[in-house]
């Protein structure tokens, strides 16, 4: 009988060391977990500030850069080719990425064009993907749900287990992550904007041009030529530029071009990544800069840590 005692009192200490033991493991790992957050959460004001300082650095370089030109026209030809008259872009420094874009420099998302863009996606995928994306953007912001030909719509995002479409137009460039066909290619969801902002001659990169009428392989090559030289100042420059063949279709479309062009970008936006830790923690700052005189003022500020 003493020893049946001894054994039920033996085993119940060993069950005490165990709920003891367990209650430590589950305090070390809420105490693990409080660690990791206290740090996550100084690397991200780390980041943070760490995009700060370079933004303000890429700031200041295009200030001075502008001021040094003597007069209005000068100056408004370093607006219009910014990020080629800057060192301040790239890799700055380690953990901190400069990048500079012109209000301009991506393809409006609500455009209709449907040509235009089949144009555009030419670069990066096939004519029936190229098809499929446009269908499915167009999906995403019109105000029904029903499905076009290759495109995607509520049913379609449902049973993927997604949320979407909005049914509306698109307002924040993070959406275009989401769409059917840009979400699988990040390349192309930075070939369009959020905003109706005109394409800006001067600075978009080739796919962009080539969603605007008129302008086919020849006009483009002889655009970005041109402006290889000194920025482009008129329509008509360019019209003198472009090969005999392709000068009739330009000159038709020059009165659309009024309206989904621009020579001067209305701003640029200044992004900056950085990074600190392992594994990292990252922070993105973006900018959108306007011309006053010979100063940039901030229209808006977006970040995320």
């Amino acid at each position: 009988m003493r020893l049946r005692r001894a054994g039920f009192a033996l085993t119940s200490v060993l069950w005490g060391v165990i709920l003891i033991a367990a209650i430590g493991t589950i305090a070390l790992l809420h105490g693990g977990d409080a660690v990791a957050g206290m740090r996550n959460r100084a690397l991200a004001q780390q980041t943070y500030w760490r995009a700060f300082a370079c933004a303000s650095e890429a700031r200041a370089e295009a200030e001075t850069v502008l001021r040094n030109e003597a007069t209005e026209s000068a100056r408004l030809d370093v607006w219009r080719q910014l990020p080629l008259h800057l060192s301040v872009q790239g890799e700055v420094t380690p953990g901190c990425e400069v990048t500079w874009y012109a209000r301009g420099d991506r393809i409006p998302a609500q455009t209709s064009d449907s040509t235009g863009l089949a144009r555009a996606l030419a670069s990066f995928v096939g004519p029936t993907d190229a098809m499929s994306i446009i269908a499915a953007l167009a999906d995403w912001q019109d105000a029904d749900d029903v499905e076009r030909t290759g495109g995607a719509d509520a049913d379609w995002y449902r049973v993927q287990g997604e949320s979407g479409p909005t049914n509306a137009p698109i307002e924040d460039p993070r959406e275009l992550a989401s769409v059917r066909g840009l979400r699988e290619v990040p390349a192309l969801q930075r070939l369009f904007a959020a905003d109706s902002a005109p394409i800006a001659l001067n600075s978009a990169p080739e796919a962009v041009l080539r969603s605007l009428p008129g302008f086919s392989d020849g006009v483009v090559a002889a655009l970005l030529l041109r402006r290889n030289l000194r920025p482009l100042h008129s329509l008509v420059e360019l019209l003198g530029s472009v090969p005999p063949s392709d000068q009739t279709a330009l000159m038709e479309a020059l009165p659309t071009l009024d309206r989904l062009a621009t020579l001067t970008p209305s701003g640029w936006f200044l992004e900056v990544r950085a990074s600190a830790g392992e594994p990292a923690v990252r922070s993105s700052l973006r900018l959108s800069l306007a011309l006053v005189h010979s100063r940039t003022t901030v229209q808006q500020l977006w970040s995320t840590w």
